[in-house]
């Protein structure tokens, strides 16, 4: 046979189950998500648990997402996330730290969180088709000195009820959609 092109989905995930470590510099992930779906399994780099680390690389045309992260702990830093058929990032547990990455034409948002804990910090969002950012309002965020310009929505899009007190701070523009609600409990 001869050479093919690549294409999103021309494999699954590299996958990391609880107990594992990894650290990727300077390495390209591309083409991956093989199985679409609503999970992060199917994702160029699938974090189910363990201490990951992924510096100065790129995870990119993911046929899903290009990271997935369901438990356990995953640092981005000065990596290119682009061109993934859904989000860049999804977040359904465990702790997500990014810091100096360029989030960019990621077809859904750039990251979504729907629980866990995720801090974004001096991040660049471009041409992501909806939001910079979507977030259950249950997922404990920070941000600081990010930008927003040309997506969907330029901000963090916030759903659902938070459930712990969080302080947002000042920088991309929080937005809770009109069909729904941002419900913070007393005493929150």
């Amino acid at each position: 046979g001869g050479a093919t092109t690549p294409q999103p989905q021309d494999w699954g995930a590299i996958v990391f189950n609880p107990g594992s470590a990894s650290t990727f510099t300077h390495t390209n992930v591309l083409f991956g998500g093989g199985n679409v779906g609503a999970n992060p399994s199917f994702s160029n780099i699938n974090v189910q648990g363990g201490n990951h680390t992924f510096s100065f690389g790129r995870s990119a045309r993911s046929g899903a997402r290009n990271f997935g992260i369901s438990a356990g702990t995953l640092n981005i830093t000065g990596t290119e996330i682009d061109n993934a058929a859904f989000d860049g990032v999804l977040q359904l547990g465990g702790t997500t730290t990014i810091t100096s990455a360029n989030i960019h034409n990621n077809v859904n948002d750039g990251v979504s969180a729907f629980g866990g804990v995720l801090d974004l910090t001096s991040n660049t969002f471009t041409g992501n088709g909806n939001r910079a950012a979507f977030l259950e309002a249950d997922t404990f965020f920070t941000q600081t000195g990010n930008t927003a310009t040309n997506n969907g929505l330029n901000g963090f899009g916030i759903d659902g009820v938070m459930t712990q007190n969080q302080t947002w701070t000042p920088g991309p523009p929080y937005i809770s959609f009109s069909t729904s609600t941002v419900i913070v409990p007393s005493g929150i």
